[in-house]
């Protein structure tokens, strides 16, 4: 039987957000949502690879 193990920090186990769903007006527009989505991924990126560390240590 495997020991128990402590559960993983609970800012590594949050959801990754929702990507943006506009209707884009400009192209300015969809560039500011291309970076806003784009810095929402480098984030729970982060995080799940933290966790993955956490998991495997």
């Amino acid at each position: 039987m495997m020991p128990a193990r402590a559960k993983p920090p609970a800012n590594l186990t949050a959801e990754c957000p929702e990507l943006t769903t506009v209707a884009i007006a400009d192209l300015g527009e969809l560039l500011q949502v291309c970076v806003d989505d784009a810095a929402m991924y480098r984030a729970c990126a982060a995080r799940h690879k933290a966790l993955s560390e956490w998991a495997t240590q």
